[in-house]
């Protein structure tokens, strides 16, 4: 049998309506990932058409990862990633980040 270091999960899902709750459902994938156990990072890519045009491959960008305190089993979820608030992402003088 192959023996891997670590398991990756992957899925897509498509959604109705995301635009105005996009920050509700990140809020609920950040609370569901934080209870699945030995995760470590998650990336997590949205598309909705036309407001992430502007955006590097047309979609927003989410990124979490577990960071570790030294000489310390203790660890913290570090978050990085565009903008989840709805207002931000219509506004037309907001410039995504290359």
């Amino acid at each position: 049998p192959i023996a891997y270091r670590s398991i990756m999960i992957h899925f897509g899902i498509s959604m109705k309506q995301l635009d105005e709750e996009i920050e509700v459902w990140i809020n609920k994938y950040e609370q569901f990932l934080k209870r699945i156990p030995n995760a470590w990072e998650s990336i997590v890519n949205i598309e909705i058409i036309p407001f992430t045009a502007n955006y590097p491959m047309n979609h927003l960008r989410y990124h979490w990862f577990k960071e570790f305190k030294p000489k310390s089993e203790e660890s913290f979820w570090r978050f990085e990633g565009d903008p989840t608030n709805w207002e931000e992402l219509t506004n037309d003088n907001f410039m995504p980040k290359d």
